[in-house]
């Protein structure tokens, strides 16, 4: 029984049925699934061919990693929320809230130039 993917599969190329450019061997993520058995490649603009991929075993530490990446995510998610509750606002603007971010650094007990470290990697992130 063949698998069936879906977006956001990772998979290895094995074979090249459709001329795609994706090397034999590469891991890929698959992206939109175009209808004809065949996958965008994630973040790019080639397709494969399910015929031209296999599933990927997936160990105990992969799945850990990826739900550290998920939680990492969620976290930013919140962060972004308490910062529209907290402020009364109903849309999100990534330099507003580095910004405040910056301000409140300003605001703690620390000194001169652990918050300029502080603010420093606020910057970075923008």
């Amino acid at each position: 029984m063949k698998k069936k993917f879906k977006e956001g599969d990772r998979v290895r190329v094995v074979s090249n049925s459709c001329s795609h450019p994706v090397d034999i061997g590469t891991i890929i993520t698959l992206g939109r699934d175009n209808g004809n058995n065949t996958f965008n490649v994630e973040n790019g603009a080639a397709y494969v061919s399910v015929n031209d991929i296999e599933a990927l075993m997936v160990t105990k530490e992969d799945l850990l990693a990826e739900l550290d990446e998920i939680e990492a995510k969620v976290d930013v998610l919140k962060g972004k929320m308490i910062f529209m509750e907290e402020n009364g606002i109903d849309e999100y603007n990534e330099v507003e809230h580095q910004i405040y971010l910056a301000l409140q650094v300003l605001k703690e007990e620390k000194t001169d130039i652990e918050k300029t470290r502080a603010i420093k990697r606020i910057i970075d992130n923008l």
